[in-house]
């Protein structure tokens, strides 16, 4: 091959500053009439001769994906608002989710982490939620938003029932969200 042509088998071009050496030749010592080596980029293979031609599933995927897949848009799908829980509890600031960690546990707390799950097993949906992790639940209800904005975290926690607030300020008893589970059954 002649210096600076190209090699069919790798696409590398034979820098023409450099001799060729074979088994009978010695190798420079030295490159330095060669600053830079040009190499071609080897050619870019068409899909079909990337994957086998047994390759029928392949095939159909990428078939089905051009036919189908760009007309999707998720825009376009209908959003369904989440259900909204039928006891809706809404914490004053705490150190975790539960406000059952640190080195003391508020009583109260505990016994409100019990009614949630006795709720819960009874099959009633419960949702609690913190200012600082879902601010989104307080914009959802506007009567709650109303009451912080005007008691601040005073009025923490909130317990709303089926969108009607029951108690505010303080965490209200077993038989109080019963009573107003069983007044405001749809």
């Amino acid at each position: 091959m002649p210096a600076g042509s190209m090699s069919r088998s790798t696409g590398l071009r034979w820098p023409s500053c450099m001799p060729r050496w074979g088994p009978s030749s010695t190798r420079p010592a030295s490159r330095s009439g060669c600053r830079s080596v040009a190499r071609a980029r080897p050619a870019r293979a068409r899909p079909s001769q990337r994957f086998p031609r047994g390759a029928p599933l392949f095939r159909l995927l990428v078939q089905w994906r051009l036919n189908h897949m760009t007309t999707i848009s998720l825009l376009d799908t209908p959003r369904t608002p989440a259900p909204q829980p039928d006891v809706a509890i809404f914490d004053p600031p705490m150190c975790c989710s539960s406000g059952l960690c640190g080195p003391t546990i508020d009583p109260t707390l505990l016994a409100v982490g019990e009614l949630v799950q006795d709720l819960i097993a009874q099959g009633v949906r419960v949702e609690r939620y913190q200012l600082t992790s879902h601010p989104q639940a307080f914009m959802q209800y506007p009567e709650v938003l109303q009451l912080v904005r005007s008691q601040a975290t005073a009025a923490l926690p909130i317990v709303v029932v089926r969108g009607r607030i029951i108690s505010s300020g303080t965490y209200p008893t077993r038989e109080v969200i019963s009573t107003a589970l069983a007044e405001s059954r749809p």
